[in-house]
C-alpha cells in the first residue's frame, strides 16, 4: 500500500528564495543567489550618481561635477548649519520660504532735511530680496536713503542717499545687504533690539525700517510709495 502524504500549505519551501525590503534575494538552501553588501563613501559624487542611476546608463556623470560651491550649497555639502539651524538645514528664507511685500505709503509734506520717517516693520528673521521706490512728483534736489534704526551710521544700509526725480518706479538696494538673512531686528523708536517682548510695539520679534531726508525738503505735496519685497 502507497501512503501520499499531503503537503502542508503553509511549510517553507528550502528552495525558495525568501524577499525583503528592496527586493535583495537571500539564499536559503541550494539559491544560487549571491548578496552584495555595499560599503559607499557618501562623499563619492560617483558612487552616489551611480546607486541611482540605471544600470545600463552609457555614462555616470553626463557633465563635469561641481568642485566649487555657493555658501549656501557649501553648508549642505560640508553639512553644516547656518544661522543656528540644524544640519542639512538652511534658512527657510534661502530655500523655498514665502515671499512677501510691504508696501510703506509716506505723504509729502515738506519734510525737512534730517528727518528720519519710519516706513517698515518686518518679521524676524527675513531675507530682504528688493526696494522699489515710486514717487508721484519729483524730489528736486532732497535725498532719500534707506536703513536700519539700529545705529545712525546705518542709515543707508538697504540704500545710500539719492535723489528721485523720475515718477516711474525705480529699483534701490546695496549688493551687501540685498539677500542676507537677518536675525536680529531693531526698533525705530528706541533703536534698541526688538525681542519678543509681550505688549511691547508688535508683541513680538521685528525689524523696522526707516528713511532719512537728506539734502533738501521733501516737496510739499504728492506721495511717496516704497514697496520692500521679502521672504520669511
Amino acid at each position: 500500500m502507497t501512503t501520499t502524504k499531503e503537503k502542508d500549505p503553509h511549510a517553507a519551501d528550502p528552495h525558495a528564495s525568501s524577499q525583503v525590503a528592496g527586493d535583495h534575494p537571500v539564499p536559503r538552501g541550494d539559491d544560487k543567489a549571491v548578496v552584495v553588501t555595499e560599503n559607499r563613501d557618501p562623499h563619492d559624487i560617483a558612487a552616489y550618481i551611480a546607486r541611482f542611476s540605471p544600470k545600463d546608463a552609457p555614462s555616470q556623470l553626463a557633465a563635469t561635477p561641481a568642485t566649487l560651491f555657493g555658501t549656501e550649497m557649501q553648508q549642505l555639502i560640508g553639512n553644516v548649519s547656518g544661522g543656528g539651524n540644524m544640519p542639512q538645514q538652511l534658512l527657510m528664507s534661502l530655500q523655498n520660504g514665502g515671499q512677501y511685500c510691504w508696501v510703506a505709503n509716506v505723504p509729502l509734506a515738506a519734510q525737512a532735511s534730517g528727518s528720519v520717517i519710519g516706513v517698515a516693520r518686518l518679521p524676524v528673521p527675513y531675507t530682504m530680496i528688493g526696494i522699489t521706490a515710486l514717487s508721484s512728483v519729483s524730489l528736486g534736489t532732497a535725498t532719500i536713503a534707506i536703513g536700519s534704526p539700529s545705529d545712525s551710521s546705518q542709515a543707508g544700509y538697504w540704500a545710500p542717499a539719492a535723489t528721485l526725480t523720475a515718477t516711474s518706479p525705480q529699483a534701490l538696494g546695496v549688493a551687501a545687504s540685498l539677500g542676507v538673512p537677518i536675525y536680529v531686528g531693531y526698533d525705530c523708536l528706541t533703536g534698541q533690539a526688538a525681542g519678543y517682548q509681550p505688549g511691547h510695539q508688535g508683541g513680538g520679534q521685528y525689524d523696522d525700517i526707516i528713511l532719512t531726508v537728506g539734502a533738501a525738503a521733501l516737496p510739499a505735496s504728492g506721495g511717496l510709495r516704497l514697496f520692500f519685497e521679502y521672504i520669511i
